[in-house]
């Protein structure tokens, strides 16, 4: 399973760029396809987590497609779990290829996390703000968030108010 995590995370970082810029690149389109269908397979495998858990209130509150909904939240989600297992966001990193040989522990999270943040620019991911969410909403989204099951598989628990300083962050 680990296999596909790292295999599918490699095909989406080196192809999503340029299959969303370029939609009539068939190579780059295929290798999104690849990359989406194995991280289908390993996440199937693994179960989900926060990430997901925040996406399914804002695609049900505030009409965020399922897609967009969790990659305004992924980097901040990377942030917050980054604390409690920081080498996993390094494996992230080593899988999309970055270079974090020699770097402190703390230096090579930040960079993961910021190529994630570069990444969503990259393909103009919008901010919830930009999105339309309103933030009086964020309450009700929080609470909905810790009500989903993939909540319970997140490597960090996580409080309403945790998830509305992520909302903040994503906002």
């Amino acid at each position: 399973m680990v296999h596909r995590c790292i295999r599918a995370m490699w095909s989406v970082v080196q192809n999503v760029v340029e299959a969303t810029n370029n939609g009539g690149n068939i190579e780059a389109r295929t290798n999104m396809l690849l990359g989406s269908m194995m991280a289908g397979f390993a996440f199937n495998s693994a179960v989900l987590g926060l990430v997901h858990s925040i996406a399914h209130p804002l695609s049900v509150h505030c009409g965020l497609p399922h897609g967009v909904a969790n990659a305004c939240g992924l980097p901040y989600v990377m942030e917050y779990n980054a604390e409690v297992v920081p080498e996993r966001t390094i494996d992230i990193g080593v899988a999309m290829g970055l270079d974090l040989q020699g770097l402190p522990q703390e230096e090579a999270v930040k960079k993961v996390i910021d190529a994630v943040k570069e990444l969503s620019k990259a393909v103009k991911i919008p901010t919830l703000k930009e999105a339309g969410v309103k933030k009086e909403l964020f309450d009700r989204i929080a609470k909905d968030t810790l009500e989903e099951i993939s909540t319970m598989f997140n490597p960090r628990e996580a409080s309403i108010e945790d998830v509305i300083d992520i909302l903040e962050k994503a906002y």
